[in-house]
C-alpha cells in the first residue's frame, strides 16, 4: 500500500448537551472519560522531541484512514476491546459525513468489549445515534467459556481492563471465528484490536476466518514486545504482509507519515494479499 498524511474535512455538527465532539461527526458522552483521564493522557502521550514528532494517536489514525481510502463497496469492522466504540464511531462518521476521498458506500461495525460499563457506553453510542452497528459483552480469547476480568477501576478513568488472574469479574469469551460465523459476517475489511495483551489467544481462535482469507486488514495495539515477531509468523501462511511494525513502549518509530513517539502501545497493521 502507497500511505499519504490524509487530512479530515470538518464535519461541522454540534454535539448535544451532555455529549462532546470525537473528531469525525459522531458523538460521545461527556461522562465516558473523566478529566482524570484526560490529563494523565497528556502526560502519557506527550511527544517529547518537539514538533517534528508525531503521536501515536495520530499515527494510528493515518494508517486507519489510508486503508479506509483504499476500500470500496460495503465495509464491515470488527473493533475489539472497542471501548467507547472510537473506531467503529469514526468510520461511520468518515463514511456518512465525507470527511475523505473514498469509494465506500455502506458500512457495518461489530463492538467486542468485555468491560460491563464500557460495553453499556459503546451501545448507547450506537443506538441514540442511528449507528448501523452491534455491540456484543464479552472478551476475546482462543475459545468460547468465561474469564476474570479485571475491571476494578473507575470506567471513566481507565480503559486497560483486560483478562487477568486477579480480575475481579466473569464476563464471557468468544473466539473470532465463533463471531464470525454467529453474526455470519462474510468478510472483515478492518480488524482493529486492543485487547491489552490477548492478541495471540485472538489469532488461535481466528484460524478457520483466516484460512478463508476473510480479514483483509488488522490494525493491532501490540502490549507485549515478543508477540510482534509470533505474530508475523503466525499470520505469513495466510497471506499477510506487514505494513508497519513497533514494538510498545519503543518511543522513537519512523512512519510513513513522520517521526513519531509510540509512548505506550505497540501497533501491527498487516494486510492480507
Amino acid at each position: 500500500m502507497d500511505f499519504s498524511t490524509i487530512d479530515l474535512r470538518s464535519p461541522g455538527r454540534v454535539p448535544p448537551p451532555g455529549w462532546k465532539r470525537t473528531g469525525y461527526g459522531y458523538f460521545q458522552m461527556d461522562k465516558v472519560q473523566s478529566q482524570v483521564k484526560i490529563d494523565r493522557d497528556i502526560r502519557t502521550h506527550k511527544t517529547v522531541s518537539g514538533p517534528l514528532l508525531k503521536g501515536e494517536g495520530f499515527i494510528e489514525q493515518q494508517f486507519f484512514l489510508n486503508i479506509m481510502r483504499n476500500l470500496e463497496g460495503h465495509v464491515n469492522i470488527m473493533e475489539l476491546g472497542a471501548g467507547r466504540g472510537d473506531w467503529c464511531l469514526a468510520l461511520a462518521g468518515i463514511v456518512n459525513f465525507n470527511l475523505i476521498d473514498h469509494n465506500i458506500s455502506s458500512y457495518k461495525c461489530y463492538a467486542v468489549e468485555g468491560e460491563p460499563t464500557h460495553f453499556e457506553w459503546t451501545k448507547t453510542h450506537f443506538e441514540e445515534q442511528g449507528i448501523n452497528a452491534v455491540a456484543i459483552h464479552g472478551a476475546i480469547s482462543k475459545e468460547n467459556g468465561e474469564c476474570k476480568f479485571y475491571a476494578k477501576e473507575d470506567p471513566s478513568d481507565h480503559y486497560g481492563q483486560c483478562i487477568h488472574d486477579d480480575g475481579d469479574i466473569i464476563v464471557p469469551t468468544f473466539s473470532l471465528d465463533y463471531l464470525v460465523d454467529k453474526y455470519q459476517i462474510d468478510k472483515i475489511d478492518i480488524l482493529h484490536v486492543d485487547i491489552q495483551g490477548a492478541e495471540y489467544d485472538m489469532l488461535l481462535g481466528a484460524v478457520e476466518t483466516l484460512k478463508q482469507k476473510k480479514i483483509k486488514y488488522m490494525m493491532i495495539g501490540m502490549h507485549r514486545p515478543e508477540f510482534n515477531e509470533k505474530i508475523k509468523e503466525f499470520l505469513k501462511p495466510y497471506g499477510y504482509e506487514v505494513q508497519f511494525s513497533a514494538l510498545c513502549h519503543s518511543g522513537f518509530n519512523e512512519t510513513p507519515f513522520g517521526n513519531a513517539n509510540l509512548s505506550v502501545d505497540g501497533l501491527l497493521v498487516l494486510e492480507c494479499k
